[in-house]
């Protein structure tokens, strides 16, 4: 079949590079040396694009039907692997047939009408860097040119069990590896033993049964060895192809990927690994045997996704929470709020990040959005701190930096935003009593401008705080709440009960009745905001002063040192109280200022 017109893109054409002449047809499709025989009715299909593609059942919850649609560049992948297959057959009689699966994650993705980009092949009877040799090979036999394979080794501690090979084909990046069985004892996460294992071994040793799922390359049919695999992907439950005790005491990590995933599609989560994650080995299991960086790994990626909230509720509903946010154990000061704090504050970052209230609401990028849910889900660490090499330093930061080993943009920003939080409180109290005027507000914006909110207990009441903030940095900038200690509790308690329909958590909304009493006060943080875009102060963290620092000291006829950043904060003052005003009346005003000094 021909290709459509947009696929002649000088892109496209260098999808599989190769020594024949790119400005052909035959460039740009890749031919079937071998021709499938489809089993039930012995059709003859000439390549993967012409079949029609099965339907498996309907997903309930997303209210689609489950099929392998392939892309054209997927069915010219699944076309060379059948060939390259048939071709061993054909010509190595001293090499035991090979089958090929795509596995896993992809499956998944391709019948829930999702796009994937790992692409995972499992060959059945030799590792996968051999077979990425012979593909290889088959190519250059074929006069095409090829990719480089890199062979990624073992590495348990970064979930790498075994051997990989990548490559690329079609300039989709591919990695193959053969099936395995794994043994585990209880000292680790990481299997003692790791051997060849059939298609079902294969299956059984995954996290989930929808990720269990193989996509044959040569029948084009989806395999499911577990046979629950289609069945919790039609039910949309989350649930472990074994026991779930035995699943997790061999790998907790899979406790917090089981969170992940029933927050990233909606899924419910069956009974047997709600009981498990509530026992107490599988909590010290988790705590023992799972590294620091994958715990915030998971974490990370349950905030990219697109339900973090469910993902922190899942968290604090199984008793997780101090697990994850694990607090310091030595030298604390104050003590850990009640935890569910967190998921309230979750249900308001969720129910602002869809309300589109004026001013307030984060903007649609995700980055803020993910700092945002990770600040607020700190909250009950709100006003506790540890010492460290003598100095008084947050909980919040400890938490950060060692229990999720963070990124130090995300550990600076969200402690920062901490810091500040009574700052925040009372500039909001003052504007909502009087207006404050442009240079003082635009003193307290140089470092943050008002944007989102977030909630918080304070003093051991259950009172609202929510602060607007967005912190700057060079790499980042976030946008957060917070808050204002008020004698209202009713803000804190309709966002406690928000209702989320059921369904795709990825298309639901929160739905909230804002009360007389909680609308007042949503319109004190409003006022502070729109304060700011009147002053056209809301960048002003970017304003250069009028006078740089080389000025300053040939005005005054000073030596540089700490006293011309004193006085370039001076000037900054001056021109926020003075936007009208000439660079001769900021050099009269610095020269009054420091005759003031002197005296």
């Amino acid at each position: 079949r021909s290709p459509p017109t947009a696929y002649y893109s000088h892109k496209l054409v260098k999808l599989l590079p190769q020594k024949r002449s790119i400005t052909s047809v035959e460039t740009l499709n890749y031919n079937p040396e071998f021709k499938r025989t489809k089993q039930e009715d012995s059709v003859t299909m000439s390549t993967a694009e012409t079949v029609v593609p099965t339907v498996y059942g309907v997903c309930k919850p997303l209210g689609a039907e489950m099929k392998v649609v392939l892309s054209n560049r997927e069915a010219q992948i699944c076309d060379l692997l059948n060939d390259v297959a048939e071709h061993l057959k054909a010509t190595r009689s001293d090499l035991p047939p090979v089958t090929l699966r795509i596995a896993g994650g992809w499956v998944r993705d391709k019948l829930l009408g999702k796009t994937c980009h790992d692409l995972d092949v499992a060959v059945s009877t030799m590792m996968g860097y051999d077979f990425a040799v012979h593909v290889n090979e088959y190519l250059t036999s074929k006069g095409y040119e090829t990719r480089s394979i890199a062979k990624i080794d073992s590495n348990p501690d970064k979930s790498k069990h075994l051997e990989t090979a990548t490559t690329k084909l079609f300039d989709q990046e591919i990695d193959f590896v053969n099936l395995r069985n794994e043994i585990y004892n209880e000292d680790s996460r990481i299997p003692t033993q790791v051997t060849y294992g059939s298609p079902s071994e294969d299956a059984y040793r995954r996290d989930i049964t929808i990720n269990t799922l193989f996509f044959n390359v040569h029948t084009l049919q989806v395999e499911d060895y577990t046979k629950q695999g289609l069945q919790d992907l039609a039910d949309g439950l989350i649930r472990t192809p074994l026991p779930a005790f035995k699943t997790f005491c061999d790998d907790p990590l899979r406790v917090l990927r089981c969170i992940r995933f029933a927050g990233r599609f909606g899924f419910e989560i069956a009974d047997d690994i709600v009981q498990a994650v509530k026992d107490e080995k599988i909590k010290h299991a988790l705590l023992a045997k799972i590294s620091r960086e994958r715990i915030g790994i998971e974490v990370d990626k349950m905030l990219r996704g697109p339900a973090p909230r469910r993902s922190l509720d899942l968290i604090y509903s199984f008793g997780l929470y101090d697990i994850v946010f694990a607090p310091p154990q030595k030298d604390v000061q104050g003590e850990l709020h009640d935890t569910q704090r967190s998921t309230q504050a979750a249900k308001l970052v969720e129910w602002l990040s869809q309300a589109n209230v004026t001013n307030l609401s984060p903007t649609s990028d995700l980055e803020q959005l993910r700092l945002l849910y990770l600040a607020t889900n700190l909250i009950p660490y709100c006003g506790m701190t540890y010492t460290q090499k003598g100095r008084p330093l947050p909980a919040v930061e400890f938490v950060l930096r060692d229990s999720l080993k963070a990124k130090n943009d995300d550990v600076n920003t969200v402690s920062m935003v901490f810091k500040r939080i009574e700052q925040i409180q009372q500039t909001v109290r003052n504007n909502s009593e009087k207006a404050i005027d442009r240079a003082d507000l635009g003193k307290f914006t140089t470092r943050d401008v008002w944007t989102t909110i977030m909630v918080h207990d304070a003093n051991s009441a259950q009172s609202l705080v929510t602060f607007f903030c967005r912190h700057v940095y060079s790499k980042s900038r976030l946008r957060l709440a917070a808050g204002c200690e008020g004698k209202n509790k009713v803000l804190f308690k309709t966002f406690s009960h928000g209702h989320v329909p059921s369904g795709s958590l990825s298309q639901a909304r929160l739905t909230i009745d804002i009360p007389p009493e909680a609308q007042s006060i949503i319109n004190m943080y409003q006022k502070l905001v729109q304060q700011t875009l009147d002053y056209g102060i809301e960048n002003c963290y970017t304003f250069k002063p009028i006078l740089d620092g080389k000025t300053v000291t040939k005005l005054l006829s000073i030596k540089p040192g700490k006293v011309i950043g004193e006085l370039l904060e001076e000037i900054m003052a001056w021109q926020l109280g003075h936007p009208s005003g000439t660079t001769e009346e900021c050099q009269d005003f610095i020269k009054l200022v420091w005759q003031r000094r002197q005296q």
